[in-house]
């Protein structure tokens, strides 16, 4: 009893490996962004449910220590300076000085590997540096500092990126509750200030995307998120032994032998007009097979437990859901029973 109080009073406070999902209450909204083909952020507002944002995966973002770049800098100079790019930097290592840089670099990221897993469960406290990886992309927040954000240029762009430099925030109290080393809660109202640009992640609401996204600018005007917690660190750790909230898995018919695919409408097979679940057992690596966990609060991704969790599973490829219509079953062996 006494180890589960602990966790509990843990997990009231932010910490090193937690993931979260950041909330505008004035806009009511979340920071998203896909991460892949349009990798700018947007705040995707929610008419003040927070359950009813559609593809929730991509408000969530891992906390993580701030990581060292002065080697990675510094080859990424050398190799402009040779006339290069970082894409074709791999055919410059005849060049002794790029090559030692080079070195140095990949030693530097694997310190900084090593320390983000030592840091794993440390608390974060007010005034702290660190980064955030959107889960789903594994690219970071970062303020542009040269391009303008597309609708108000005089604000600057916020996407994701690969890490730098340019992905450090140091994390400020929205209002003055708080002070420089007090540890954040889940719940805090947040600022996040941007080292490079000296600007803060910020909403503007007269610069809206659609009718649902609103453009999210670096700005000097200071804006405060609200920590959601998706999942907590203590819960990341057990992952090779659980399954959380979130996840993407495939499904196994040990029966058939094979994995649960989603098969094409085909509209000359009335029984093919919309998609529905066969095995094949050609399924282990294929995207066809690949499954969403939601829960029905899908702002948290914590663990499953048998017979205690309420889940969904939301096909990847087509956005639909698993389901089981027993109507139609019982319909089908009755037709079944008459043909035979």
């Amino acid at each position: 009893k006494n180890c589960f109080k602990e966790k509990s009073m843990a997990e009231r406070f932010l910490k090193i490996g937690d993931c979260i999902s950041l909330f505008c209450e004035e806009e009511q909204g979340f920071l998203t962004t896909s991460g892949f083909a349009d990798v700018k952020i947007s705040l995707t507002c929610c008419s003040g449910q927070e359950t009813s944002i559609p593809s929730f995966e991509d408000a969530v973002f891992e906390v993580q220590v701030s990581m060292n770049f002065q080697s990675q800098e510094e080859f990424y100079r050398l190799v402009e300076e040779a006339g290069g790019s970082i894409a074709s930097a791999s055919r410059l290592t005849d060049n002794k000085s790029i090559a030692k840089a080079k070195n140095l670099m990949e030693n530097e990221r694997r310190a900084n590997m090593s320390n983000q897993h030592r840091s794993l469960g440390q608390f974060v406290s007010y005034g702290q540096v660190i980064q955030l990886k959107h889960l789903k992309s594994k690219k970071f927040l970062k303020i542009s500092e040269v391009d303008s954000a597309e609708r108000n240029s005089e604000a600057l762009k916020v996407l994701v990126s690969e890490p730098s430099e340019g992905t450090l925030f140091k994390v400020n109290p929205r209002y003055r509750l708080h002070s420089e080393g007090e540890k954040v809660h889940i719940g805090d109202k947040i600022a996040l200030y941007h080292h490079k640009t000296k600007h803060y992640v910020h909403v503007d609401p007269r610069f809206r995307l659609d009718q649902n996204r609103i453009e999210v600018s670096g700005s000097t005007e200071i804006e405060g998120f609200k920590i959601v917690s998706y999942r907590s660190f203590t819960t990341i750790q057990l992952e090779d032994e659980t399954v959380n909230g979130g996840e993407v898995v495939r499904l196994y018919s040990k029966e058939s032998g094979g994995y649960f695919m989603v098969a094409p409408v085909d509209p000359n097979r009335p029984n093919y007009l919309i998609p529905h679940i066969f095995t094949s057992r050609d399924g282990s690596s294929s995207s066809n097979t690949l499954f969403l966990i939601e829960r029905p609060n899908i702002t948290t991704g914590e663990l499953l437990k048998w017979e205690d969790s309420e889940i969904k599973l939301k096909h990847l490829g087509t956005g639909l859901y698993l389901s089981a219509t027993v109507e139609k079953f019982q319909n089908n062996s009755k037709n079944n029973n008459n043909n035979n």
